[in-house]
C-alpha cells in the first residue's frame, strides 16, 4: 500500500469533477477543461455517504469537490498507475 505520495496521495479527491476527474481530463483531453471556471469552494469534499448526484448534495459549481490541485501531470500518474494494476492483475488471472 502506498502513503500519500504515491497513488493514495493522487488519489485524494475521488469525487465527481474533484482532483482525480479533473487532472485526468487535463491529461486525456485538455482543450475540454476550463480551468479559469474552477471554483475553489471552502468546504467542498463529498462525503463518504454520498452516492449518487442530486440537487442536495452537488456545490454550485456542479462538483462534489474542490478541483484545486488538479494537473496533467496528475493524471498521467493517476493513469499510468491504473494501467499498470490492471496489466497485474491480468498477468496474476491469465498468466503472462
Amino acid at each position: 500500500q502506498q502513503g500519500e505520495s504515491g497513488v493514495d496521495g493522487l488519489l485524494a479527491g475521488k469525487q465527481h469533477a474533484a482532483v482525480t476527474e479533473t487532472s485526468l481530463m487535463l491529461h486525456y483531453a485538455p482543450e475540454l477543461v476550463h480551468m479559469d471556471r474552477m471554483v475553489e469552494e471552502a468546504g467542498a469534499t463529498a462525503k463518504s455517504h454520498v452516492r449518487t448526484l442530486c440537487a442536495k448534495v452537488t456545490f454550485r459549481h456542479g462538483g462534489l469537490a474542490n478541483p484545486a490541485g488538479s494537473s496533467a501531470e496528475r493524471g498521467r500518474l493517476i493513469a499510468e498507475a491504473c494501467v499498470d494494476a490492471v496489466a497485474e492483475i491480468c498477468a496474476e488471472e491469465f498468466g503472462e
